[in-house]
């Protein structure tokens, strides 16, 4: 576990409001293994969690906020909730049968800007992909997505 400092946060912090408009959000970010972060508004600051992780070698704490791609993050799915109330930037409105091919793990053939695209179907937030060639790449975790015979 490795707690941000307030640069590497910032930076975080930054890309997060230019991909995705995120702002007012001041969170401990907690870095675990090589790209994937996690957020922690609970009552320690970062010096307890600090010491804390010297004494008891922290595992896991917090939500899982993003995992680093080609220096940008992709929201994580859970993350998408807490935070949709802040996204306001690349999210993609899709129709009934998208959300089907979508939640049943396929990746959507779209022609869009951008690198991450938050996926959205009516209220529902539907998870987070990589816009690359002509396609958004699906992430929903496997344990999420629908059967090939569900509907939603």
């Amino acid at each position: 576990m490795k707690i941000l400092l307030k640069a590497e946060k910032n930076d975080m912090l930054n890309k997060l409001k230019e991909d995705y408009g995120i702002s007012d959000f001041n969170p401990i970010i907690l870095k675990f293994g090589k790209e994937k972060y996690r957020f922690f508004t609970g009552k320690l600051g970062s010096h307890m969690l600090a010491e804390l992780d010297e004494d008891l070698r922290i595992e896991n704490i917090g939500l899982y906020l993003a995992r680093e791609q080609d220096s940008r993050f992709r929201i994580a799915f859970d993350a998408l909730h807490i935070l949709k109330n802040k996204i306001n930037k690349n999210i993609i409105e899709i129709d009934d049968n998208q959300a089907q091919e979508w939640m049943k793990g396929f990746s959507l053939s779209l022609n869009t800007e951008g690198n991450f695209k938050v996926i959205r179907y009516k209220n529902d937030w539907l998870g987070c992909g990589k816009n690359s060639d002509g396609k958004i790449q699906n992430n929903v975790p496997k344990e999420r997505r629908l059967k090939s015979n569900a509907h939603l």
